[in-house]
């Protein structure tokens, strides 16, 4: 059981070997603590069931409970004590288990120093995620078991199907293609296809029945007339696996058209309501305007935003004007698109997350944005951390 104590506290930081990501746990444990000691509570903080034989290997030598059968050592277990080894902060040694895996430990000395009054030992101060299943054949087993179903292995099957060959009759189109705001523009259909120039509501046949999809945005605001914009103009005729739906060209297509439809119409409506001073009611006065640009899963935005002077019954020292739209959107990014980003982030480099992201979403994106922007939710995420809390280890 753990127990006050006044000897020196060794602070040791215990990583499991060749497991991405790494599963570690922080423990406390006295300069009298012995090998047999540090081995079970190496096994309790792991989550170990001590079935199998196990050895540390400290100094180039070997130390561990022997049994019948099995190996030996030269010293008595409960006899050899940490402060035997007169360690120094940063040195590290390994401790193995399951000989036939097996799974390796490196065993770093991160701090030596006094107890804090009511100091508790053994403990577990800090660590992360759960340790592999004992049986699970090991290390790389433990790795292809989870990874047969991970979101990167699924992505790097998808990506590794969009570089087949692809036939002449099928083009690959950009997101770049996406239609002018409020412009009925017509989408390619496939090669075989052949489209040709064609005003609205004009037919096209090429053999077959023609289908004509016309994809349009109605706008409602309380008492205000609908406000309709056609976004994009499809045509299909012969059904085949081709022409099955939409391709993923068009779906980006129609995305960021909507996107920039919607935030536009958005945007106006916040910045006219904002024209009126909140306090007296009273219009306040235009000084301007400047873009402000803003990033979303659909597309990168580029909002007009106007700068209000300041209204008469405000405070002498308030600023001289503002931009209500700017003050709306500090982050100039959007949290879905934080939240995708700094997830795709964690899971593989920030140049595959780029292509990724870049080949299924219609949005423009750098590595270095995505760092960025993977930092900042992870400091946001530290944060709201809180203090780190003890889990104490009774044995």
């Amino acid at each position: 059981m753990s127990t006050p104590n006044s000897a020196p506290i060794y602070q040791l930081r215990i990583r499991l070997d060749r497991v991405s990501p790494l599963i570690w746990r922080r423990l406390l444990v006295t300069s009298e603590t012995t090998i047999a000691e540090l081995h079970a509570t190496i096994q309790i903080a792991f989550g170990w069931s001590d079935s199998h034989l196990h050895q540390f290997v400290i100094h180039g030598k070997h130390y561990g409970i022997a049994y019948l059968g099995g190996v030996t050592f030269a010293d008595n277990p409960d006899q050899v004590r940490l402060a035997d080894f007169r360690f120094r902060m940063g040195e590290r040694f390994s401790y193995e288990y399951n000989f036939h895996v097996p799974w390796r430990h490196e065993i770093r000395i991160e701090q030596i120093g006094a107890p804090a009054p009511g100091q508790r030992s053994p403990v577990c101060v800090g660590g992360a995620r759960a340790a592999p299943p004992e049986e699970c054949g090991g290390p790389y087993d433990f790795l292809a078991l989870r990874q047969q179903y991970h979101p990167l292995s699924v992505i790097e099957r998808l990506l590794a199907l969009r570089r087949r060959p692809r036939r002449a009759s099928r083009p690959l189109r950009r997101a770049t293609d996406a239609p002018v705001l409020g412009r009925c523009q017509r989408l390619r259909p496939p090669h075989h296809q052949s489209a040709v120039a064609a005003g609205p509501g004009a037919a096209v046949r090429i053999g077959g029945a023609l289908m004509k999809i016309t994809v349009q945005v109605v706008l409602e605001s309380g008492d205000e007339p609908a406000i309709v914009t056609e976004v994009a103009t499809l045509e299909r005729e012969a059904l085949t696996e081709a022409t099955l739906g939409l391709t993923l060209a068009e779906s980006k297509t129609i995305l960021a058209s909507v996107q920039e439809t919607m935030v536009a119409q958005q945007a106006a409506s916040y910045s006219a309501a904002q024209q009126t001073c909140p306090t007296c009611g009273a219009r306040r006065q235009r000084k301007g305007h400047h873009q402000i640009v803003v990033r979303s899963l659909f597309g990168t935005l580029r909002l007009s935003s106007p700068r209000f002077r300041r209204c008469a019954c405000q405070p002498a020292d308030s600023p001289r004007s503002s931009s209500p739209l700017a003050e709306c959107l500090p982050e100039r990014t959007t949290p879905e698109r934080r939240y995708l980003e700094a997830k795709w982030a964690a899971l593989m480099p920030f140049g595959v997350t780029v292509d990724v992201l870049s080949e299924l979403l219609p949005l423009q994106a750098n590595r270095a944005t995505v760092y960025r922007h993977a930092q900042q939710v992870a400091e946001r995420l530290e944060g709201e951390l809180g203090d780190e809390q003890p889990l104490f280890i009774e044995g």
